[in-house]
């Protein structure tokens, strides 16, 4: 498992922004800046942040808000780019993490933010997702798919499609 800590530099290649990774049952909410506020990086520490995993057509994402802090932002995931690892983890019992990264314009974490799906969440969006492998697309028809959703809906108005939520 990747350890994260405060004021570590990562070797990033990515412009401002929001994205995902994922490693040993650990999802990574990576949200880029080039400045964070003090009351921003306390906010991400401290206040809450919701978490919710949709489903919409083809589209896997979640949604991520951090309270007085970041409005909801939506981070798509295409299972055609799954690890292996993250296909092996829906045949066991082993709950998801949340690690969420403040990430600012020199690529240094100023904030981290660590907590564990709840059973349900973590249960739920497994048996999603082994289901998701057995529908046939590709990456094209995803980006068209993502486009057309996003032209469609800000990412607020995505939170009724919601199918687990949760609060760290």
């Amino acid at each position: 498992m990747i350890r994260y800590y405060v004021n570590q530099k990562l070797d990033l290649d990515s412009e401002n922004g929001i994205w995902l990774d994922y490693a040993d049952h650990t999802w990574i909410f990576m949200i880029k800046d080039t400045l964070w506020q003090l009351e921003e990086i306390r906010n991400a520490e401290t206040k809450g942040i919701t978490v919710s995993f949709i489903q919409k057509g083809i589209i896997d994402a979640f949604l991520v808000q951090i309270h007085d802090c970041m409005e909801t932002s939506d981070v798509p995931f295409c299972l055609l780019d799954a690890t292996k690892d993250l296909m092996n983890s829906f045949k066991d019992s082993e709950p998801y993490q949340m690690n969420l990264l403040l990430i600012d314009d020199t690529n240094t974490i100023k904030a981290i933010r660590k907590g564990t799906f709840n059973k349900e969440f973590t249960k739920g969006m497994k048996r999603i997702l082994q289901q998701r492998k057995l529908n046939i697309y590709d990456e094209r028809s995803y980006s068209a798919a993502y486009t057309k959703l996003c032209k469609k809906y800000e990412p607020f108005e995505l939170e009724p499609f919601a199918l687990y939520t949760q609060q760290f």
